[in-house]
């Protein structure tokens, strides 16, 4: 189970509704979500003896709760920013300018993580000094 891809819906409705002027409802989804994780990482750590498995869950359940509040925030349109499929119109312009971002720091991402592979392989027999 992965909740990489809620992580990033949140982190970037956290900035784009700070943006807009809504610091205080980000500030406070923010804070709903760790309240939730704090509370449920222990017990399922401990009390149902799920270890690590545990924590994650409940770190994706607290990102789940977050991107119910920022969804549910745009569904009232309460700020500035609208989602719609019908918006979204992808011209050959556009995707160009998208892939000269893109591109560029996808392969820094890769890498980075191959620079960081290699880095952490070479140093394993030095132990945990190195």
């Amino acid at each position: 189970m992965t909740g990489s891809i809620i992580n990033v819906f949140t982190v970037t409705m956290n900035n784009l509704l700070t943006a807009q002027g809504a610091a205080r409802f980000t500030m406070s989804s923010m804070l709903t979500g760790r309240i939730i994780n704090i509370t449920l990482a222990p017990n399922m750590i401990y009390a149902l003896d799920w270890g690590i498995e545990g924590a994650a869950i409940a770190t994706v359940i607290s990102l789940g709760v977050n991107m119910a509040l920022y969804v549910g925030y745009i569904a009232t349109k309460q700020g500035i920013l609208r989602l719609s499929l019908r918006n979204i119109q992808l011209s050959p312009q556009l995707l160009g300018e998208i892939l000269k971002i893109g591109i560029p720091v996808l392969l820094f991402q890769l890498l980075a993580g191959a620079s960081m592979g290699l880095t952490n392989s070479t140093a394993k027999p030095y132990g945990d000094y190195a």
